[in-house]
């Protein structure tokens, strides 16, 4: 959406080129997307109150770390410092 609304605001113009127009326009975007997220956070979080939500999450049981857990976190971090190792 914001791709859009900036290329509605800068017909005919593919490449972003930073002039005070545009970076107006870009400002503007993103002002209104925090906005937005802002104020849905609120109504959301009203929302939860409204259904009795105190901040504490509750579950059926308590979580565990198993084998298959540790496994893969080992198997992930390895394959994360092979790629860091490969690409210098």
């Amino acid at each position: 959406k914001l791709r859009w609304a900036i290329e509605a605001r800068s017909p005919g113009q593919r490449s972003l080129k930073l002039k005070q127009r545009q970076l107006r326009s870009l400002g503007h975007a993103v002002g209104t997307l925090f906005i937005r997220s802002y104020e849905r956070g609120e109504r959301i979080y009203g929302a939860m109150l409204a259904r009795g939500f105190t901040g504490e999450v509750r579950t059926v049981r308590r979580p565990q770390i198993r084998r298959w857990d540790v496994a893969f976190i080992a198997l992930l971090l390895s394959l994360l410092v092979l790629i860091q190792v490969l690409a210098r």
